[in-house]
């Protein structure tokens, strides 16, 4: 048989059973935020480098020249690094680096 245990989390008390449905709504809430803000910071990083249609510099008809695939990890890489460090300065603020 199944024992409901008492949790407690972020400050709401309960078993798993009272509070399991209001923490997979907010779990699932935050997933939907956090896509969110990867997808434009890809959309504004690596985005770029997926683009091969013409630019108003190289003048109209003239495509641009295609990014290699190493510079489009770089890229993708950049987003997620900037994504990770929005998340960390939201959710841990004041979190210092160490040196090694």
């Amino acid at each position: 048989p199944h024992q409901l245990l008492p949790l407690s989390v972020v400050g709401i008390s309960g078993t798993s059973t009272t509070i399991g449905p209001m923490i997979a709504s907010k779990l699932q809430y935050a997933s939907y935020q956090a896509t969110f803000v990867l997808r434009r910071i890809f959309a504004s990083v690596a985005g770029k480098c997926y683009h091969t249609t013409t630019s108003s510099d190289a003048g109209e008809g003239v495509p641009l020249k295609r990014k290699s695939d190493f510079e489009i990890e770089i890229a993708e890489a950049t987003a997620l690094l900037q994504f990770l460090q929005l998340a960390r300065d939201t959710y841990l603020p004041g979190l210092e680096e160490e040196d090694s």
